[in-house]
């Protein structure tokens, strides 16, 4: 390729928060780290849309409500993936939110995830690799029609083969995701 040309490639690329590679304790339990959500991303819901502000994912007393959530395993066939919290019975409780931070350059949650049960974990790595947040908002409609989350309340987190937001996944292995 000569000085002149330029390269071409089929898709944008972003950077963004880089996740760590998941680690062992010494009783067996797996930390993964997880891209729980995204700022200014909007979210489509079956009554409209909803766009998470950066004020509401940076709260302190959000990422404080996310440490010691249940995650439960939930499967889109047999789950409730429409906006509602599970029912008892919709998933299983697999592990712990442990910690949850804000990546304030790229606007966005991650948050680590203790996953103690060998058959939980291939679970995770094989099937259940993006991440769903069950949560209620607290909504704004701007004078330009769109619904901001202006806060969050964090109920549960969900590990399942299709997370509602764009991005929402789980580092499973050591090159990333």
């Amino acid at each position: 390729m000569g000085l002149n040309q330029t390269l071409t490639t089929p898709e944008i690329r972003i950077d963004r928060a880089e996740l760590r590679k998941p680690r062992s304790l010494d009783d067996g339990t797996k930390i993964y780290e997880a891209r729980l959500a995204i700022a200014d991303q909007p979210l489509r819901y079956d009554w409209g849309e909803e766009i998470p502000t950066r004020e509401a994912l940076s709260s302190p007393e959000y990422l404080e409500g996310l440490r010691g959530l249940s995650i439960i395993a939930q499967h889109v066939k047999s789950g409730r993936l429409d906006g509602r919290a599970p029912k008892i019975g919709d998933g299983r409780r697999i592990g712990s939110a442990i910690s949850a931070r804000f990546d304030a350059d790229n606007g966005e949650v991650i948050v680590e995830l203790a996953i103690r049960e060998k058959d939980d974990q291939m679970l995770v790595e094989r099937n259940l690799k993006e991440v769903s947040e069950g949560y209620t908002p607290v909504i704004e409609r701007g004078d330009d029609g769109v619904n901001r989350q202006v806060k969050r309340v964090p109920n549960h987190i969900a590990v399942t083969e299709r997370g509602r937001a764009k991005g929402a996944k789980i580092r499973v292995d050591s090159l990333g995701v």
